[in-house]
């Protein structure tokens, strides 16, 4: 039920996440418009929020006990270790880099081509951000049953075409109103993070869950420095439309096919919480 519980978590978090773009668009259509001066504001307001939540946390969350069986290790040794005799690992983390990398070099650019290519006001802005945090919290939990149901895998390949349908909506919405459709649909990839992450984290025992994921997070950054920079050329230079269109290629023709040779967790798990290391080929 891990990706169940997961949906259950993204949905309580999406439900405040639905109402603070449209309350943000208004605020800066009441404040002129698009500029620097009525954008400022919202980022005093989300950083008094901020503060807030994480005194919050600070003083009422409790802390998750430490395993007394890990050890102090260097960084390349704890890397080493994680993957060593693992194979499914190694081409999950390529998955990962190369989706750090494509959607790094796109991420920057979503509201600037909404705003300057396709013409988005600050209240269509506040609603496409309104549209995919409602289709998120809508279909979290049921996409998390589906992956508790017939697998992570399967899940994650079944919604990728509404990524692919969100992109190509973007690029070639005949109006701004269309914008809002598109990160709707944009809302299904969102609503299956909890099927990622229940993958990401099976993929591996549970005392070792922790270093894996801290090897994600230090190679996916790495990647994400020089992604915002390419993708800034690409706008340039070539057209505004290609970091999105790359996008849309990497992902079908790339990565996906190499997620579908990683093993599927939801069948493939032992007790202790992970896939043994095995030496078999892929299917």
């Amino acid at each position: 039920d891990r990706a169940t519980g997961f949906g259950v978590l993204m949905t309580l978090s999406q439900i405040p996440v639905m109402v603070a773009p449209v309350v943000a668009g208004i605020i800066v259509e009441r404040l002129g418009g698009i500029s620097a001066e009525a954008i400022r504001p919202l980022f005093y307001i989300s950083f008094v929020i901020s503060l807030l939540a994480s005194a919050w946390t600070y003083f009422k969350l409790k802390e998750v006990e430490p395993s007394p069986s890990i050890r102090h290790e260097s960084f390349l040794s704890g890397f080493k270790r994680v993957l060593a005799g693992r194979w499914w690992l190694k081409r999950w983390l390529l998955v990962e880099l190369l989706g750090s990398f494509i959607f790094g070099s796109t991420l920057p650019f979503i509201t600037v081509y909404a705003v300057e290519v396709k013409g988005a006001d600050a209240i269509t802005l506040g609603l496409m951000g309104s549209a995919l945090s409602l289709v998120s919290t809508i279909f979290s939990i049921p996409l998390g049953r589906l992956g508790d149901k017939i697998g992570r895998k399967k899940t994650i390949l079944l919604l990728r075409p509404t990524l692919y349908l969100s992109y190509m909506l973007l690029v070639w919405a005949p109006r701004p109103e269309f914008l809002i459709l598109s990160f709707a649909l944009r809302g299904f990839l969102w609503s299956a993070t909890n099927v990622w992450m229940s993958m990401q984290m099976e993929l591996v025992p549970r005392e070792e869950r922790g270093r894996w994921g801290g090897t994600i997070n230090t190679f996916r950054s790495i990647v994400r420095i020089p992604a915002p920079i390419i993708g800034g050329f690409l706008w340039t230079y070539v057209d505004p439309s290609v970091p999105f269109l790359l996008l849309i290629l990497i992902d079908s023709l790339v990565r996906m096919p190499i997620l579908s040779t990683v093993p599927e967790t939801l069948t493939e798990l032992e007790k202790d919480g992970g896939i043994r290391p095995s030496t078999r080929k892929p299917d």
